[in-house]
């Protein structure tokens, strides 16, 4: 058996949780802290605070700089896809390029032989492979940001949080002594952009982006109609925030990078019955080929949809039973067979629903 873990700690109540359950399980447990961003007051302060809490219990916890590479791998990847005009998916980006690959790549100088994170997803052993499914908590799934994952990570990960609701382990800490960490506000923002709007973080990371500012708003007969801030500041299906001279509420159908260019339609414009996707990783199932019917999620917290989907290699074609919302290319398409994940991919072409 497998005794000595290392959890990876954010600072937050389901990453620390993760460490205090292991310890109680019998489990030999250290935490490790990946220092990411370069804000070195709030970091000091929350490794002081894990300190504090967790050595008492006998967990020792530990720090390792990779404000590098998390920069050139997630920040720098986050500012390109905006400046190439499209939206990245970047919590799932990170997982795959740096969180999870950290952590695997430190357990054995911290002489482990697993990790854990506090992600709100299951794992589970089927013949020879491992397979990601949904959390027993469906609103705090997290088993799409994980599907990036290889066989080999999944088999060297433990996510006990998968089998509770969040509420469960608020109560958890509570009873055990961690009021602290269970009442801390539970962030939605992106880590990196620690509470700015991802405009004003890519402006204070590229100020060039300013000189897009009165770029056109183009309706679908390719008349200007408006005038708006700068295309990276936009995603397909958006409708806040756009001044032109319509009546009618307007949503985002399609950026033109090129020239600085808004094409905009109804909301009906913005659906789609089909699109392809590329650069797949399968999970449940080594490969497959052929026609299928899954259910598709488009983002994280999509209850997803049915779909028809045919494989071709790491390649597949998906044609949705009903048309689906702002899909946009750079997102990640995920593949469920009812709890389990099949598969996933990133967009690579959309075909757009006809009225």
């Amino acid at each position: 058996m497998s005794n000595k873990i290392l959890v990876g700690l954010s600072g937050g109540v389901d990453s620390l949780s993760v460490a205090l359950f292991l310890k109680n399980k019998g489990y030999e447990v250290k935490g490790l802290m990946l220092e990411l961003i370069d804000d070195k007051t709030l970091a000091d302060k929350n490794f002081s605070q894990l300190k504090e809490y967790a050595q008492p219990l006998g967990i020792e916890v530990f720090r390792e700089d990779i404000r590098k590479e998390f920069q050139e791998s997630v920040i720098d990847f986050f500012c390109k896809s905006y400046i190439d005009g499209i939206t990245p998916n970047i919590c799932v980006h990170c997982n795959e390029n740096i969180k999870i690959p950290c952590l695997l790549s430190f357990k054995e100088k911290y002489g482990c032989d697993l990790i854990a994170t506090g992600h709100y997803a299951r794992i589970r052993k089927e013949g020879e492979r491992f397979v990601l499914y949904q959390a027993f908590d469906t609103w705090k799934d997290q088993s799409y940001m994980l599907h990036r994952l290889t066989q080999k990570q999944l088999s060297q990960i433990l996510l006990p949080l998968g089998e509770y609701k969040k509420e469960d382990i608020k109560t958890f800490m509570r009873e055990n002594g961690f009021e602290v960490f269970a009442n801390k506000r539970e962030s939605f923002s992106i880590c990196f952009t620690q509470d700015k709007k991802y405009t004003d973080f890519l402006i204070e990371k590229h100020p060039e982006l300013l000189s897009l500012k009165n770029g056109e708003i183009h309706n679908n007969e390719n008349k200007t109609i408006g005038y708006h801030n700068g295309y990276p500041f936009y995603t397909i299906g958006q409708y806040k925030g756009l001044e032109t001279n319509s009546e009618e509420k307007l949503y985002i159908n399609n950026i033109i990078p090129q020239t600085n260019t808004l094409i905009v339609g109804d909301k009906a414009s913005c659906y789609v019955n089909e699109l392809c996707i590329s650069g797949i990783n399968y999970i449940k199932y080594q490969t497959l080929q052929g026609e299928y019917y899954f259910d598709i999620k488009i983002r994280g917290k999509d209850e997803g949809t049915k779909a028809k989907v045919f494989f071709n290699n790491d390649n597949a074609r998906i044609v949705f039973e009903t048309p689906v919302f702002a899909p946009t290319k750079g997102q990640s398409i995920v593949i469920y067979e009812i709890n389990d994940v099949v598969c996933g991919g990133e967009i690579e072409s959309l075909v757009n629903f006809k009225k």
